[in-house]
């Protein structure tokens, strides 16, 4: 907007118009060392290493009201600038890695072993319940 002064931007104006950086000496935009990224471990969905970073800018402009402001340069100024990040230490992403692994393993191992358990549990549920009374009186049955 017109009227707008304070802007947002990603740090020393990475990804923005190269003729932001023409008026202001000092600033050197480095994908490496100012992109966004997330580093999202995929079973999970944790996140195990993550950068993020901003710049707030001032809108410098000439001032119809002050003379002095008809010499200046109509620029986008940066006045503060911020990174945050974190990694995970290795440590920790091999006990994170022994947890995740852990679980899968026991995804997977526990139907394998409680579903025939349970078909001997039933087959011996019916065979007690039976009391194998009725097994002998199939057996001596006479047909006529």
């Amino acid at each position: 907007r017109a009227s707008q002064i304070h802007f947002l931007s990603k740090p020393h104006f990475l990804d923005a118009d190269p003729e932001l950086n023409n008026n202001i000496d000092g600033l050197a935009p480095n994908e490496e060392e100012h992109e966004y990224f997330t580093d999202v471990e995929p079973l999970s969905g944790v996140a195990m290493n993550a950068r993020v970073g901003a710049q707030i800018n001032i809108r410098n402009k000439k001032l119809p009201v002050l003379e002095w402001s008809q010499n200046v340069d109509e620029i986008l100024f940066p006045i503060y600038r911020t990174q945050e990040g974190g990694a995970i230490t290795d440590d920790d992403a091999a006990d994170f890695r022994s947890t995740v692994n852990a679980g899968i393993l026991y995804q997977t191992l526990f139907p394998a072993f409680c579903y025939p358990l349970g078909g001997i549990l039933f087959l011996l549920g019916i065979f007690v319940s039976t009391d194998g009374t009725n097994l002998q009186r199939m057996k001596y049955r006479t047909v006529h």
